[in-house]
């Protein structure tokens, strides 16, 4: 036979047990939910409007030219006086 204690234990276990269910279902229904959200948002959102150009331009912006690589001279020059391809000593014309 079932004691009142044993009853009440069992009635608290079986509505943690539920409330932990319940949330571990809406947790993974917002796992489920949020990509296809988002992509709703995402496609009914404005682009935003591109910042007017005064010619003015921070040294921390990115450059404009794309082809432009500010490492050309570092990476092209041997700083070491040395050629790389056959390893003879460099001329100095200057």
């Amino acid at each position: 036979m079932i004691t009142a204690f044993e009853r009440t234990a069992l009635s608290v276990l079986w509505s943690f047990a539920w409330k932990a269910l319940l949330v571990m279902a809406l947790i993974a229904l917002a796992a489920v939910l949020t990509p296809y959200m988002a992509r709703f948002i995402d496609a009914h959102r404005k682009p935003p409007e591109p910042p007017p150009d005064d010619g003015l331009h921070s040294i921390f912006e990115a450059d404009r030219d794309e082809n432009f690589d500010p490492n050309y001279k570092i990476y092209n020059t041997d700083i070491y006086g040395v050629e790389k391809r056959n390893g003879k000593k460099q001329r100095k014309d200057g």
